[in-house]
């Protein structure tokens, strides 16, 4: 992708909604640059999809989040 492309991107300011807590920590897919995974406080990971500025998918987790760097998701 060209630098066009990601100053576009990076100039573009979003808020993403669904949280009950804070958000410790995001991670953006390795292979596809539109998903975007976050942890929170509220004990849930969460993948939104920045093309549709939605949470494609919630995951409850038993605890706190410690990492969520993506190897293959």
């Amino acid at each position: 992708m060209s630098k066009e492309y990601f100053k576009v991107i990076l100039n573009k300011e979003i808020t993403f909604k669904g949280h009950g807590g804070s958000v410790d920590q995001l991670c953006w897919h390795q292979t596809h640059p539109d998903l975007l995974s976050t942890a929170s406080g509220d004990k849930s990971v969460r993948i939104w999809d920045t093309r549709i500025q939605k949470c494609i998918a919630t995951i409850n987790t038993k605890g706190e989040n410690i990492n969520i760097t993506v190897s293959e998701w």
